[in-house]
């Protein structure tokens, strides 16, 4: 259990995936709290003639809504209101309730923000939620210290949506904290590590990362990305030069194209190359589990990388330089190598792409992206607890995917 809950607690401290809806610190503002600051209330950004709070009626419906004439706001719906529990149907007995309330926001930091920044995180859906209007009058601009929903049975989601746009990122004594109030408040009795025991168990966790079983022979995608863990962001360095050298690390992955989850990770120096690293992820899969295809770009073009994937029983799709020769066929990766350069010079590079489907590629590219959605920083210094620290992302990655995803077909 132990583990379990310093997991949790780790997790916390990530950034959050929505940036745009985080919620801000807590400092005094300068100027009083202006509504108008936030915008102009809710906008038609894509010009569909339905605003911000149409669309999230939309969207959250549970059966097809009535729009009222000329098609420009919502009449009638199914909607659960979840401070009371209600089942509604009448749009206009519901409020669009900020889960962090712009007053709030705007006493814990929002005030300092731009105000395009204050624009989206008003209008952000990750911060909107269709509630009684009863309710959400009854809750005003006060946060979950001062003000709790009437049904018992959400309230300690309610904390969690409050916090949701803002705990990760969360320094380690403000994480003990939050979770000791959820712990408390959901009628467990855990003990809750403190900060600097947190701290020194990251450096031994071991987080298992989970996985879902295709069931059929794994296409794998290789791909590496250096993230940063000190020194200053892109935009300042670009505006105003690096003023200290900015430090990185490198990840390596292997990702099963069939069920998108993350099978294998290494985590290096910036100094490793990408194509030594590829044995040592092969090795991360069991030994019974067949592969059959393994896909990298051109920087995997070694013996050792060819050899590997020849003694895993698997084939390389993995471009061949344009300036690249045949190999002396003196084993049987360089055999399988020379065979992929005659295809490529056959067909040409365009065309041996498309055959050899190597633009799947693309997909371990867009995990890269999940990856750094997490921040573009790593918190840890220690090399341990940085390899701990990326664990737990992956493994909150391999979580959500897991819950489901988009379905895609070529229809053209």
């Amino acid at each position: 259990m132990r583990r379990l809950l310093s997991l949790l607690l780790l997790s916390l401290t990530l950034p959050t995936c929505a940036p745009v809806a985080q919620a801000p610190q807590n400092v005094a503002p300068a100027l009083p709290y202006q509504r108008a600051a936030f915008g102009s209330g809710w906008t038609d950004p894509d010009g569909d003639c339905l605003d911000t709070r149409a669309e999230l009626l939309v969207a959250l419906s549970t059966v097809p809504v009535t729009l009222a004439p000329p098609d420009c706001s919502v009449r009638h719906g199914r909607w659960f209101a979840p401070y009371t529990g209600q089942v509604v149907t009448e749009a206009g007995d519901l409020d669009i309730d900020h889960i962090v309330p712009l007053r709030y926001a705007w006493s814990h930091g929002a005030a300092s923000w731009s105000a395009q920044k204050r624009a989206r995180f008003a209008r952000d859906p990750v911060n909107l939620l269709p509630v009684s209007a009863s309710a959400n009058r009854s809750k005003g601009a006060r946060g979950p210290l001062d003000w709790l929903p009437p049904d018992p049975g959400f309230r300690c989601l309610a904390c969690c949506r409050f916090r949701s746009p803002g705990m990760f990122g969360l320094p380690l004594r403000q994480t003990v904290g939050l979770v000791e109030s959820l712990i408390q408040m959901a009628g467990l009795d855990w003990p809750v590590p403190d900060f600097s025991t947190l701290c020194r168990r990251q450096a031994q966790l071991a987080v298992q990362i989970p996985y879902r079983a295709s069931g059929q022979p794994l296409n794998l995608l290789i791909d590496s990305t250096g993230i940063k863990f000190r020194g200053d962001g892109e935009w300042l360095a670009r505006k105003h030069g690096a003023s200290r050298r900015r430090q990185w690390r490198k990840v390596h992955l292997a990702m099963d194209a069939g069920t998108g989850d993350v099978r294998a990770v290494e985590f290096t120096s910036s100094r490793q190359g990408d194509s030594p690293l590829l044995p040592e992820l092969l090795a991360q899969i069991p030994p019974d589990e067949p592969i059959d295809t393994v896909t990298a770009d051109g920087a995997y073009d070694t013996r050792r990388c060819h050899g590997a994937i020849i003694e895993r029983g698997a084939d390389a799709i993995i471009p061949i330089p344009r300036n690249g020769r045949a190999w002396k066929a003196d084993c049987p990766a360089a055999v399988a190598r020379n065979e992929i350069l005659r295809a490529t010079r056959h067909l040409g590079r365009a065309l041996w792409k498309t055959w050899a489907r190597y633009h799947v590629r693309s997909r371990v590219e867009a995990r890269m992206n999940c990856l750094k959605r997490f921040g573009e920083r790593i918190m840890s210094r220690d090399p341990d607890r940085q390899t701990a620290e990326t664990h737990i992302r992956i493994a909150i990655m391999n979580t959500f995917s897991a819950l489901g995803r988009a379905e895609i077909e070529a229809v053209a």
